[in-house]
């Protein structure tokens, strides 16, 4: 019994188990096969998802058969399916016998139990509901031949002890798969992204990194992820590169205030091109069970790419002024604000007002929240290039 559950929560996290858990399952209640049915309660269909067959004889092309003729020709509801509605069989976690819902007699002169159960060579049937939510429902199926029926005592408590622990799988299966599926729509927005992004541990090492950064990493010969770890063949930019995350993991360990801005990695001496890097505290939330705890978000820029929003677009959607969407630029493009002063022809008293005025147009406080939100629009309103 506990090798089924096992089975049964396996299957959870690996739906390739499934068939497994059907075997193992037929094999101990010597049961002749095995089906999972999900069922629409809204569009009235049935659809086989899977078959087992105890008959070694029986192959893969064979069983897939079967399910694709059971499909096309009991697609609306079959009679045990009408019977389980109509009499409130549908429970998630019950087990349903074939005396629950109609007299044998009954059930034998309908053309389902002809066309199906009789050309399997099937006498009884069990159903055991994994879910049932108003809007579906999924059930696992056996049958017992003639010289195996009716299901034995045992086998009866059995499956109703698997009842409970198959309806608690389900549940978790579909949670995974939900969780699944907003992860891999997650992971494409982010690879549709015109900037890099990497997300280290508190160790510095790199959890994850997207497509546009594995293309910055690829196209600098000066950078390389080595061990895990970003890394820069030029000592300067390596101590820059290294200051950076350093103190974005210690903001997201210690709750420490940010205040450092985007950084450029000079990489003209190698030939490559200059990347802009903006660290970024991830607070971290501790598990005994995570093997790493994500605490640094790590920006890059390619600086001759196409540079950030274009200015009139940071102008329409904040009302700055063409001189402070000029300086929202350069801090974006990790230029320090004398750097930016010196570029735009203005003093440092004058480019510290600017600034000012464009922390309270765009909600930001500091010069790495300036470029981070530059950074990500650009990333957002700029197509992606193939």
């Amino acid at each position: 019994m506990s090798q089924l559950i096992g089975l049964a929560y396996e299957c959870a996290s690996h739906p390739e188990v499934e068939a497994d858990f059907l075997h193992a399952v037929c094999t101990a209640l010597g049961l002749d096969s095995a089906t999972v049915i999900l069922v629409d309660l809204k569009q009235r269909t049935n659809t086989m998802l899977s078959m087992y067959v105890d008959d070694p004889g029986v192959s893969k092309e064979t069983l897939a058969a079967l399910v694709a003729d059971y499909n096309r020709r009991f697609s609306q509801f079959n009679p045990l399916t009408e019977i389980c509605i109509d009499k409130g069989l549908l429970v998630s976690g019950n087990t349903i016998f074939s005396e629950d819902m109609v007299p044998h007699p009954m059930l034998q002169r309908t053309a389902f139990y002809n066309e199906f159960f009789q050309q399997q060579g099937w006498y009884d049937h069990a159903g055991i509901v994994s879910i049932a939510d108003g809007k579906t429902a999924v059930t696992i199926n056996f049958a017992s031949k003639a010289e195996t029926y009716p299901f034995t005592p045992a086998a009866r408590k059995l499956l109703r002890m698997l009842a409970g622990h198959l309806a608690r799988a389900h549940t978790l299966r579909r949670q995974l798969e939900t969780r699944r599926v907003t992860r891999d729509a997650a992971l494409q927005s982010l690879d549709a992204l015109t900037f890099g992004l990497l997300i280290l541990d508190h160790k510095r090492k790199v959890l994850f990194q997207n497509r546009p950064a594995r293309e910055i990493i690829d196209s600098n010969k000066a950078l390389d992820i080595r061990r895990r770890e970003l890394r820069c063949d030029l000592p300067r930019s390596q101590k820059l590169l290294k200051d950076q995350v350093s103190m974005a993991i210690d903001a997201a360990l210690h709750g420490i205030p940010m205040h450092w801005s985007p950084t450029q990695l000079d990489l003209q001496d190698t030939g490559q091109r200059p990347v802009a890097v903006c660290a970024y505290p991830l607070p971290t939330s501790g598990s005994p069970f995570a093997a790493a705890h994500p605490a640094c978000l790590l920006f890059l820029r390619d600086l001759n790419a196409e540079q950030g929003l274009p200015e009139d677009q940071l102008i329409d959607m904040f009302e700055l002024t063409p001189a402070e969407a000029r300086i929202a630029q350069e801090i974006a493009n990790g230029y320090s604000l004398e750097h930016a002063a010196e570029r735009m022809g203005h003093t440092l008293g004058t480019s510290r007002t600017m600034l000012k005025r464009v922390y309270a147009k765009t909600g930001t406080n500091r010069q790495n929240e300036l470029a981070c939100l530059v950074m990500s629009l650009a990333g957002l309103l700029h197509p992606v290039s193939e």
